[in-house]
Formats: structure tokens, C-alpha cells, sequence
């Protein structure tokens, strides 16, 4: 098993996949180096690390944060989705309950941000431009374009009160317009 881990981990550099799942529940038997995380971030792959084998039992959590502490350790918490990988509805948690268990696992506020917000969209847009590009050109569907069976997808994955901001008539007029350079953006707290 040993050899078959190392040689998968190798392999990032030529496979045609985005997401590398380790067995983090169970104590990992070589150490992820630097170079091959770095290697394996720099191509446009992530590391999934699935949060319920933590509520499983006591030592896949232990087990869970020491590897993804070692993991953190070596790719600085870049490249890092955080997953439910449950069998049951019982282990699954919120999104805000996710990002609680990064910091756990070693992440810090930015990163831990990121593994559960915008990463995942972002090995989602990695493997739709790996398999459908042609020529530069993005294909991409609308959601007007979806099969019906599809559209409930739409709705369920909605934040809430979406669509209440989306219903609101722009209250901005003509005579608000300013001349000028745009406002600067204001940072966000926690160095982000």
C-alpha cells in the first residue's frame, strides 16, 4: 500500500484528475515532501480532506487532524478542499461547521475560507476547462439550458435571500452617477 501511495502521489505530475484523496483517517505511512504538494498545487490539483471520519470515532480524529496538520504543513493550506465524505445524514455539518473543523485541521482564517467556499468552485471550472476547451474558447451551459430534471439543482444550491436581493429594484439613478476613479476596495479583516 505504502508503494502504491507514493507512486499515486508521482503520478499528480501526468494524471488526468483534479482531486487527490488521501486516507487521512488512518495513519499515513510516508511523509508528504513540499516538493510534490508544490508540484501537485502548481498543476491544478486539490487535496480533499473529509471531515466525517472525524465523527465516526476518537481515532480517525486523531488521526484526521495529525495528518492534515502534516499536510498543511508541507502546501502551507493552499490547494485544500474541505468534504463531508459521509455515509449517513448524520455526519453532515454546515458549511460554517466545516469551516470551524479547519481550524482544527491546521488551516488558517483565509485558507480554511477558501478549502470550503472557493475552492471547490474552483476544481469545478478546472475540470470543465480541461475537458471542454477548444481552441481557447470556454463552453460553458446557462441555466436557462439545464434539462428540467436538472433545475432543482438550481434552487436547492441557493444561498437564502438570494433571491429577495435579486428582486429589489436597483435604487441607484442617473443622477447619482459620479465622474472619476472607482471607490478603492476596502480589505477584508484577518489578512485575507
Amino acid at each position: 500500500m505504502i508503494v502504491a501511495i507514493i507512486k499515486a502521489l508521482n503520478f499528480c505530475n501526468q494524471g488526468e484528475f483534479d482531486i487527490v484523496c488521501l486516507p487521512l483517517d488512518d495513519r499515513l505511512p510516508f511523509v508528504v515532501k513540499r516538493t510534490q504538494y508544490g508540484a501537485a498545487t502548481g498543476r491544478g490539483l486539490f487535496f480533499e480532506i473529509q471531515y466525517a471520519p472525524c465523527i465516526r470515532d476518537e481515532n480517525s480524529l486523531r488521526n484526521t487532524i495529525a495528518n492534515c496538520q502534516t499536510l498543511m504543513h508541507a502546501g502551507k493550506g493552499k490547494g485544500v478542499i474541505i468534504t463531508s465524505g459521509a455515509w449517513m445524514p448524520q455526519e453532515l455539518r454546515g458549511p460554517n461547521d466545516a469551516a470551524n473543523l479547519g481550524f482544527l485541521f491546521g488551516l488558517s482564517e483565509c485558507t480554511t475560507r477558501e478549502a470550503v467556499f472557493g475552492n471547490c468552485k474552483s476544481v469545478i471550472k478546472h475540470s470543465e476547462t480541461r475537458r471542454k476547451v477548444d481552441r481557447a474558447i470556454i463552453f460553458s451551459k446557462t441555466v436557462d439550458e439545464l434539462p428540467e430534471k436538472d433545475k432543482w439543482l438550481v434552487d436547492a444550491c441557493k444561498a437564502p435571500g438570494v433571491q429577495e436581493a435579486a428582486a429589489k429594484p436597483s435604487s441607484s439613478g442617473d443622477s447619482q452617477k459620479q465622474e472619476g476613479p472607482p471607490p478603492k476596495k476596502k480589505k477584508k479583516k484577518g489578512n485575507c
